[in-house]
């Protein structure tokens, strides 16, 4: 049985989150009403000339800075010519020679680095929506902005893809790049495997699988074709290049078309735009506001705040929510308080409702009446699971959230002390239980107090008022 070595290499378009679209004034909104965000510049009309729009570049350099990638200081534009409904003026403007990244890497959980080649901005192209044999096309995402991310063929499994991916997502988010929506295009992920035997040092023909929309199905679609090209081997088939799509019901790769050859895009200098020059200063004004990277947010709240290492995964995983929890303990609010409302209380209403943290309206104050009211023991922790939801739902005095729900504890002493010695005169035969010894009747008189006090007498204080009159009983 021959071994073999799985070759990986990914290619990721993620659009970026400007305000404009990268060579026009056009709104970059891809998701507003169907062809209403578009330019005579981004549909080719004769007689327009493309401007390049500088918020794009910032966001670049950003990213660049956080892959560790050579900034290129001289770039210029290039038209990769192609006919396609999708691409109205017939080429795409992109950077085919002079690439604004080279050799980046992101580092995995093991210390393996994942080399990327380079990163290049480039334009969007229309949406096709295919029915039956009509095609309809918005051109609200004609000229969005683009950077295309490709890696050297350095991943080794469909798990190593995962990981890389998650992590390029992640810095994306939270360097304010991209939102990565993945379902609905601003992220899009292809990938090139081959699989040769172990010790070999040239890579056989390899196959792409394009437009993978989910994380999870990349590492299946790589499994799925592992198998296929190590059993195509070892039958002495040939591996033919090709073009292959993931279908997610059947778990299965099929071909979209096989390439006998290279395609010819015949790449030209784009003529309408001037060449693109940086220097340092430039850079450097950038990079002034470059954002925290999520390596260091997790490390400040794994060091500074002591949150165990899974909670802080659950936690980073929304951008939205880790940048709220920053606001809250800068608020002098208990972090490990905080971080459990939000990974498991707050996690579990925006799953039930299929909601955002981004999606909610929540506030620092409404915490602070929360952890006041829950230190203060006016409120128990199993009150809070009610609280939050009526919390995000527009009840954001907690104060008030707790009258209407009649949930206030009874903390004065003497109060309870009532409560307590009024429960002992009614059920002698459990003070006899107690002193013989049956732990099950403590249990029983604290269930009685509870329920005297219509389930508002504070625990804690109950607990050591009953032990107390107990044993002076």
């Amino acid at each position: 049985m021959i071994n073999y070595e799985i070759v990986i290499g990914i290619e990721v378009h993620t659009e970026l989150n400007t305000k404009h679209k990268i060579f026009s004034p056009s709104i970059n909104d891809i998701n507003a009403k169907p062809n209403s965000n578009i330019h005579p510049i981004d549909l080719g009309f004769p007689g327009t000339l493309p401007r390049f729009n500088n918020e794009v570049l910032e966001k670049a350099i950003i990213v660049c800075n956080a892959l560790e990638m050579d900034i290129t200081r001289d770039m210029k534009w290039d038209r990769k010519n192609y006919f396609y409904p999708d691409n109205p003026k017939g080429f795409q403007i992109t950077q085919q020679e002079t690439p604004i990244g080279r050799n980046g890497k992101i580092v995995l959980e093991n210390g393996k680095v994942i080399t990327i080649d380079f990163m290049h901005m480039e334009e969007d192209t229309a949406k096709s929506f295919h029915n039956g044999e009509d095609t309809l096309l918005d051109f609200n995402r004609c000229g969005v902005p683009l950077l295309e991310i490709v890696t050297a063929p350095d991943l080794r499994s469909g798990l190593e893809a995962k990981e890389y991916l998650e992590k390029l997502r992640e810095l994306l988010l939270y360097v304010d790049a991209s939102d990565c929506k993945m379902e609905e295009g601003s992220l899009r992920v292809d990938v090139n495997i081959s699989v040769m035997p172990l010790g070999q040092k040239e890579f056989n023909t390899k196959v792409e699988i394009k437009n993978l929309n989910s994380f999870a199905n990349v590492q299946s679609a790589i499994e799925v074709e592992v198998k296929k090209q190590i059993a195509a081997l070892n039958s002495g088939v040939e591996i033919k290049q090709a073009t292959k799509r993931f279908n997610e019901g059947t778990k299965s790769v099929d071909i979209m078309r096989i390439k006998e050859s290279a395609a010819d895009y015949r790449f030209m200098t784009e003529p309408d735009l001037p060449r693109l020059t940086l220097t340092q200063k430039r850079i450097d004004d950038v990079l002034v506001d470059m954002p925290k990277l999520p390596s260091v947010i997790r490390k400040e709240i794994l060091e500074e705040f002591k949150i165990e290492t899974k909670i802080c995964d659950i936690l980073m995983s929304d951008k939205e929510m880790t940048f709220f929890f920053i606001k809250c303990v800068q608020a002098n609010l208990n972090p490990k308080q905080i971080v459990n409302y939000l990974t498991v209380n707050i996690n579990e209403y925006l799953n039930k409702s299929k909601v955002k943290f981004s999606d909610i309206t929540i506030d620092v104050e409404s915490f602070k009446q929360l952890e006041s009211l829950l230190n203060s023991g006016k409120i128990s922790t199993s009150h809070v699971k009610k609280i939050i939801p009526a919390m995000i739902e527009g009840q954001t005095d907690c104060n008030t959230i707790v009258k209407k729900m009649n949930i206030m504890q009874i903390t004065d002493v003497e109060t309870l002390r009532e409560f307590v010695l009024e429960t002992l005169k009614n059920n002698s035969e459990s003070i006899k239980d107690y002193k013989e010894g049956k732990d099950r009747a403590f249990g029983f008189l604290i269930g009685q107090i509870m329920k005297l006090s219509k389930g508002q007498a504070n625990p804690k204080i109950i607990n050591e008022l009953l032990t107390e009159e107990l044993d002076n009983a």
